[in-house]
């Protein structure tokens, strides 16, 4: 059996679509993530119409423990669901 393994912006292209009219709803892990925005916005989808379920370790689920810090935010308390121009800035830096 042959896998087929491709970044969304490959899966995504052979489609026509108004990229101003779409909503893009990513899951996964941060660094898959990051290739399906990298990807989406090769194609022209702005980040405000990408919204990302972050993936964190939450301990507590109300904001006190850290563990789920992302920067200023807490996934548990603030998201986990985020949209892209919200956390950008965040995820363009390491080991945050």
């Amino acid at each position: 059996m042959t896998q087929r393994v491709e970044e969304v912006a490959d899966t995504a292209a052979p489609f026509a679509f108004d990229p101003a009219n779409v909503v893009a709803l990513i899951c996964g892990p941060e660094g898959m993530t990051r290739f399906a925005v990298a990807g989406l916005r090769r194609l022209g989808v702005p980040d405000r119409a990408v919204w990302l379920s972050m993936e964190r370790n939450m301990h507590c689920a109300v904001g006190f423990c850290g563990h789920c810090q992302l920067g200023p935010a807490f996934v548990c308390r603030d998201g986990p669901v985020f949209r892209m121009d919200a956390v950008s800035w965040m995820l363009e830096l390491r080991e945050v």
